[in-house]
Formats: C-alpha cells, structure tokens, sequence
C-alpha cells in the first residue's frame, strides 16, 4: 500500500501521492526569470527494445521502467542517472521510494544493495532524472506488474546491454535531459552486483555515458564464478535459488548453467559444463567485451565500490576493472567496504570472520559518497575528497593508498612439499578447521596491516589416490589456499573469508612455476598476530551439499576424493601503515 507523507528535500518541502501507476510531487520554487515551476514527478514505462524476445520470438522486447523527473522550471535541463538491480531483484518502484528512506553506510538493517538503490530517492531530489528498470526476466514478483519481457541472458552484451542503449535512447526522445553533444546526455549510473555489471559493459560501447558507481560486481565474471577454472558451486546453487524465488524466468543457456554448475553432482571444474553454460560466465563481461579486436575503453569517470568478504565478486573483481579502467584517462577510485554477497552457512564453520559488516571505508561512508561523488561529475557538485584506493580493514579502519599492493619477496611464505585430502574441510559443521596453517612469522611491531594482492608461485599435483568424479577432467587435483592468521594463541581465522583454487592440470601450476594471483585480502594486524597460509583440499565455497545423492551423510561432493600435493611459496602484501580510522 503507498504511503502519504511529507519530506524536507534540500530545502524544498516535496509531498508525495498516492494511487495509480505514477506518483506527483508539487514544490515551492523560485522562478527567477525562468519558466513556471514543474513537480517532481514518477511514472512506471514501457521501453521497446530493438532485440528479440528469444522466449516467445517477437521482434522487440518490452523493458518496465520507473521515471523519476526532478523538480525544475520549464525550459531547464537535467542530467541523467540509470539505475538496475541485482539478480533476481528488480527495479527501484515509487512503492520502494515511498517505504524506505535513502539510508548511510551506519544502517545495518538494510544490506550493501538495498542502500545503495535507496540512493535513487537521493539522487532525484538532488535534481537528477533517474530511471529504474527490470532487467530482461525479472521484476515479476514486485511491483505489481510483470517486469520485463524474455529470460535473463546473465549480461548479454547481444540482450542485457542493448536493452540499456534503448533505456538511453528512449530517455533522449522523452526527457528534457541536460546534453554535452547532440545526442549525448550528460549521464551517470549506479547499482549493484548485476546492476554494476551493465554499468561497466554499457560504457564499454556506449561513449555517452560519462560516470559510474558500479558496486559489489564483476569485471571478468569467468574467473569470479569460475575461478582459476574450478566451480563456484555453492554460490552458483545461491543465485539459481534466487532467481526461482523471485520467479524469474531464465534463457535457455542459464538454466543449462544452473543446472550444470550448481545441480549436477559430477561436475566441479570449467570443463566439466556444456561449451553453452560455459560461454554465460566467459563471455558476459567488460573483460570479454575489451579482448575485442580495435576495443577501446571510452573515457569515464569511475567510483568502484567491492565488497573485502564478498565471497562471490571478491576483491580482485575491482582491482582488475580498477586498473583496466584507468587505462581510459578516466577519473577512477577503488573503495573497498565490509558489504557484498554472502552465505551464511558459509560464514559459520570455524575460521571464518562472520557476517558481512558496514558499507564503510575507514572514515568514508560510501553509501552517501556515491551520491556526492555523481553530483560532483555530472552537476559540477563540491568536489569529493577520496584516495585514489582506499582499502577496508574493518568496519572502522581502512588504508589510503595510491595504487593497489602486490605481495613481496619481503614477506615470502615458502610451501615445502605438502599433501592434503579430501578431509582437510573448511566449515560443514566440523568442529575444528581441518586445514593445514603454514606460518610466515610473527607481527613484531605495528603499525603494520596486510593490504593487497597475494603472488604465488605454486606446483600442484594429484597424489596416489587421488578420486576425480568429473568424466571431462578427471583425474585433475586441486588446493584451495588462503591466508590465515592465528591471533592471541587461540583459533585460525581465514582472512576476509577468501580461498582461491588451483588445479593439477592448470598449465600455470602443473609443472613450470609462473606467478599466479591469490584474492586480495585487507586486515589490520596487531603485534603478537601469527600471518601464514591455509591449505584445504576441500572448502564448502566450491560444493553444493544439495547435489548429495539422497541417504548419503552430509560430507561434501565432488572434491572428497581430492587427494594433492602442493609446493612453492606465496609472497603476502604486508606493509607498514597507519589506518584511517572512523570517529565512533
């Protein structure tokens, strides 16, 4: 049910209606030698996109939208903001506008994503256009419509991002927008997850887009969900169970991936999947769309925002569309936060940090920096005083920094030969983590923290024994490594919550050493801290509990006949640094 209320709106009082598909809001403006005052106004469109509906064949796609036009006097212009959702989400609607407040990085009631669309209500009263809209497939399950035509294509840019390109063209044809060139609106966008994701593939190739807040997504989605060429099973069994509750309907080449990267007990590695479900996760991205021959990154302002213990879209996600779009001449900044995806039952074994915590970076609240940071780019706002990079320790410390680490030789943790299996487990239900902790040392002094990107120089093999269920790849191995850090004397605790696989038969570590990335990782250590490695031969991020043959005890899947050796080194990026601290 729509809410009546009156709100104070920089300096204007806004009232809100009720009923109907659009809602009307009458302001107290000063008309000083211009036009009659106009309301700020919303209203819920059909936007006609030129692609196939590839569920039913039609020539176009219908793509549901909500518009929200700024206060203003006639003949003013205004600059303009895109916003979607995250999957199995949907568009920011009037009723969402009316339930909720624009929130701060200080609301732990409402998650990364939810405040960051509350921005929406923000950045309208701000004086911007703002159109929300339903991603082909979703937004069937709110609103009080059917969302958007088709099924969901993960990111096409031959569906998803042609379906953006005519939300722009229909906001030029119908919106008194503020233009730079003609037919090039002065344009930003925000969003999270899936709605960072056509940020970055839009701006790729559309040159009219001119500022971004993409938050908690991807740039390469291959290595985010099939990391190092292993599957992220249990997350990929998360997002095929949001989709279905939020009764969205998928493509056919998504539901194959669902089925096979999520459902099916005999697949665990990249190769294991039909070339189909494959192609959704390796093609869908700003890394695939910038391989291209004669790409070009256009210019673009960028406030990336990554979630540290995002388990899905890690850290690495941003550093890669970081320093990618640098490369563009755009004014670019990496802000990490304790937010993003997570699982619970991932988070509860012994090791890891618990639940996600607050959308802050140090001082800097995110949630609110977006909104002043597209101001300052698109409305010629008070400029925002941010780093370059600012990476978050907790949620009340973070490092300012001008580029992002790498690990050292300063800080080299060497791997002497070392087997594992299937029983060394990471979280369902043990009692203790079975991982094996090979320590670097002990933090002597502070200030020190550990910021940045672990390299590795690995070799790993398959042990006698070893069992691989996967008919496409058998027999490979894998290890699955993180960084570890024993505090006090008491337990081990996985940094950020992130382990990053390698397998036997992954040319980089089969035979020949070449350096390799682990996940970037940020934590403030104290003095007395023990810094090391942890190794598992298993861990509950990359099985899916709910593919176990029926009678079978719950002990995993696919990697419990995982028998490997490792051996190397791993080069950590500690480095000596005074955080930045949030006042309480």
């Amino acid at each position: 049910m729509r809410r009546c209320g009156l709100y104070s709106v920089i300096g204007f009082v806004l009232l809100t209606a009720c009923g109907g598909g659009s809602s009307s809001s009458s302001v107290s403006v000063a008309s000083i030698g211009r036009g009659a005052p106009v309301a700020a106004s919303s209203r819920d469109v059909d936007i006609e996109s030129p692609v196939i509906n590839a569920a039913t064949q039609a020539a176009t796609t219908i793509i549901r939208a909500t518009v929200y036009t700024p206060a203003h006097n006639e003949g003013d212009t205004y600059p303009l903001i895109l916003n979607s959702h995250g999957w199995g989400g949907s568009r920011y609607s009037q009723s969402d506008v009316d339930n909720n407040d624009p929130g701060d990085a200080s609301d732990s009631s409402r998650n990364f994503f939810d405040l960051v669309d509350s921005q929406v209500e923000a950045l309208w009263a701000a004086g911007f256009a703002v159109i929300s809209y339903d991603e082909r497939g979703f937004g069937r399950n709110d609103d009080g419509d059917n969302g958007s035509d088709d099924g969901a294509h993960g990111m096409s840019p031959d569906y998803e991002i042609e379906d953006a390109k005519a939300v722009v063209d229909w906001a030029l044809a119908n919106l008194d927008l503020t233009l730079d060139a003609p037919g090039d609106p002065r344009m930003g966008a925000l969003g999270g997850s899936y709605g960072g994701a056509f940020q970055l593939m839009l701006a790729g190739e559309d040159p009219r887009i001119d500022a971004l807040v993409p938050g908690a997504t991807w740039f390469d989605f291959g290595q985010a969900l099939l990391p190092n060429g292993v599957i992220k099973k249990a997350y990929g069994l998360g997002l095929c169970a949001r989709a279905q509750s939020d009764m969205a309907q998928l493509s056919t080449e998504v539901a194959r991936a669902c089925t096979e990267g999520a459902f099916t007990s005999v697949t665990r590695e990249q190769l294991d999947a039909s070339q189909e479900a494959q192609n959704v996760f390796i093609l869908n991205s700003l890394k695939t769309m910038s391989e291209g021959a004669g790409f070009v990154m256009p210019d673009v302002d960028v406030l990336w925002l990554q979630g540290n213990r995002d388990i899905l879209f890690n850290l690495n996600q941003g550093v890669l569309g970081f320093e990618f779009l640098q490369q563009g001449g755009g004014d670019v900044r990496l802000l990490s936060h304790e937010g993003g995806h997570g699982i619970r039952a991932l988070r509860a074994g012994a090791g890891a940090q618990g639940e996600l915590g607050l959308s802050f970076c140090g001082p800097i609240d995110t949630i609110t920096t977006l909104t002043a940071w597209l101001s300052e780019k698109l409305k010629g706002g008070a400029a925002t005083s941010l780093p370059r990079v600012c990476l978050s320790l907790d949620d009340n410390q973070a490092v300012y920094l001008d580029a992002v680490p790498r690990g050292t030789q300063a800080f080299r943790v060497p791997i002497a030969a070392t087997s594992l299996s299937g029983a060394d487990h990471h979280n369902d239900n043990h009692p203790t983590s079975a991982a094996t902790f090979i320590p670097l040392g002990t933090v002597a002094t502070e200030p020190q923290v550990l910021a940045g990107v672990p390299i590795a120089n690995l070799v790993v093999s398959a042990d006698a024994g070893n069992a691989d269920p996967t008919p496409a790849t058998g027999p490979a191995a894998g290890v699955f490594i993180g960084i570890g850090i024993q505090r006090n004397g008491g337990d081990l605790i996985l940094v950020d919550d992130q382990v990053q696989p390698f397998i036997s038969t992954d040319p980089r570590v089969s035979s020949a050493q070449a350096p390799v990335n682990l996940i970037g990782v940020a934590e403030d250590l104290h003095a007395g801290d023990q810094v090391g490695l942890l190794l598992y031969a298993r861990h509950d991020q990359y099985e899916n509990h709910a593919a176990q043959p029926a009678g079978q005890p719950n002990t995993g899947t696919a990697w419990s006949g995982n028998r490997v050796t490792v051996s190397g080194s791993v080069d950590l990026p500690i480095i000596e640094a005074s955080p930045e601290t949030r006042s309480p």
